[in-house]
Parts: structure tokens; sequence; C-alpha cells
């Protein structure tokens, strides 16, 4: 009997030791499992944020590039600093760059409208090419440009494309914006133009902002997460503002990573910390399982 007793607490003793150790070792891997999978879906998400970053990036590197082949085709037709002010070579600069920059527009995604302006110290105030599309119509229609002396220079709806670079010195994307005339919510490329140091105009294109938002609007990020558009800390016309509002009304619900693109606006990735949390716990229940069917297993086979 002394011997059967001394056995059986003998049994249990290893078999609660053995129960303990591998309580232990599980919870142990479990925590630090979770804090791996916590730090790599961080890691995850920001990598996944520079890719999106990227690619929208260069959408907006195939627009400057469409507009630069217009500018260099410009200055290609000038031979010298008479050139941009005579007006029998201005007409001819004019009528071959309408009949190349058709093929431009027409071979750039998303492009609604193209121009080029001379400045109006150089020829007079309407001088220039102005297409754009219309919704509802295929193609590109020709409009009278605009009269540059009518509007004063902080009018930004009407004569913001020329003023902005004029004044920039440099390229210049703008921001945003509905135009009433096409019905059509765009963003623009302009490119102002210098010969020997000398403003000689600007040439640009508008490009269909919902190009942008939609496909922002299909990034996904696990499966509640998403993507969304800023500027100055500003939204800016997203494919879906309800989404944006569940970040404003609950921040502390979403881990959100940005990334500043080339034209100044930021890509937000917001993931829901609900599906980074299931993640932890399928993980964590996987480990749990395991630890307890080893720990029924040499239980059994101790016994």
């Amino acid at each position: 009997m002394k011997i059967q007793s001394m056995q059986f607490k003998v049994l249990i003793t290893v078999i609660s030791a053995m129960l303990a150790i591998t309580v232990f070792i599980g919870g142990l891997s479990i925590y630090e499992v979770d804090k791996f999978v916590q730090h790599q879906t961080e890691d995850f998400i920001n990598v996944t944020c520079e890719k999106d970053a990227s690619q929208i990036n260069d959408i907006f590197g195939d627009m400057e590039k469409s507009v630069h082949i217009m500018e260099s085709y410009v200055f290609g037709l000038i031979n010298g600093k008479e050139d941009v002010s005579n007006v029998e070579k201005q007409n001819d600069i004019l009528q071959r760059s309408d009949e190349m920059f058709v093929d431009v527009a027409n071979n750039t995604d998303g492009a609604v409208a193209y121009y080029f302006r001379l400045s109006p110290e150089l020829s007079h105030s309407t001088f220039g090419l102005f297409y754009s599309k219309v919704k509802g119509k295929d193609g590109f229609i020709r409009f009278e440009p605009t009269d540059i002396s009518l509007y004063d220079k902080s009018d930004t709806e009407h004569v913001g494309w020329y003023w902005q670079p004029h004044d920039a010195g440099k390229p210049v994307w703008m921001l945003p914006y509905y135009n009433k005339n096409n019905d059509i919510m765009m963003i623009s490329y302009v490119v102002p133009m210098y010969f020997e140091n000398e403003f000689i105009g600007v040439v640009g294109m508008d490009f269909d902002y919902t190009v942008l938002t939609d496909k922002v609007h299909k990034i996904k990020i696990y499966e509640n997460g998403f993507a969304h558009l800023e500027c100055e800390g500003a939204e800016i016309h997203n494919a879906d503002h309800t989404e944006v509002a569940k970040i404003n009304e609950n921040p502390e619900e979403y881990l959100s990573v940005s990334k500043e693109l080339k034209n100044g606006m930021m890509l937000f990735l917001s993931a829901s910390y609900n599906d980074i949390r299931q993640i932890r716990y399928d993980i964590a229940f996987k480990i749990l399982f395991v630890v307890l069917f080893l720990a029924v297993m040499f239980s059994l086979i101790i016994i």
C-alpha cells in the first residue's frame, strides 16, 4: 500500500510539474508571439502603405511626363528670343502644338483637359490653346481660352492655373477642385515655361480626380481597413466619406499610417484594431490548443 501511495504521489507530482511547465511555456509563447504579430502587423501596414503610395505616384509621374512632353515640344519650336514675340511665329507654334498635343492627351490616362498659354505680355490675354472633355461626351472639345486680364490673380477658380506656376517659378500640382464648366472634379499639373530666363507662358493638363479616388477606395487592409487622401490635414473629396467618418468618430479603433505623395497630398492607410486583434486571437488560440493537447497526451503517457 505504501508503495502504491508513493507511486501515486510521484505520479501526481510529475503530472503537476509537467502541466506547470507546459502552461508556463505556452503562456510565454503566446505572449512573445502576440508581441511579434503586433510588430509584424504594423510593419505590414507600413509596407502596404509604401507600396500603394508608390503606385499612385506612378500615376502622377505619367501625368507629369505627358505635360513635360508638351513643354519640350513647344521649346523645340523656338529657335530664338524673337520667336516668342513674333506674331507669325507665335501662330505657327500654336498651330503645330494644336496638332501634337491631342495625341499626348489621348494617350494619358485620366486626362480631361490640356492647355498652352503664352504670357499676355508677349501676345494677348486669350492667346493659346484650351481643350477639354465634357461629362457624358467622348473626345476633347476646343474652347475659347480664358481671358486672363478679366480676373484678379487671387481668383483661383478662373486663373489659378496660370498665376500659381507663374508665382512659384516651378511646376505645381493644384489642389482638387470642381470645374463647373465641364462638370468634372479635377486635379491639375501646370508647368511654367522660361526661355533664356524669361517667363513666356504655361502648359498644363487637368486630370479626372475620380481616377485617383476610385483607386484609393479599392485599397483594402485586412477585412475592415481602408485608405483615404488628405491635404494639409483636411479630407479631400474621397470616394466614400462614410469610411473616413468612422476614423473621425473613433480614432482609437484604427491604426493609421501615412505617406506623402509627390503632389503634396497624404495617403492614409487605416487598419481596424478589431482585425488586428482577431489575427492575434487566432494565433493565440492555436498555440493554446497545441499546449493543451500536448499536456493531455503527456499525462496519458505518464499514467
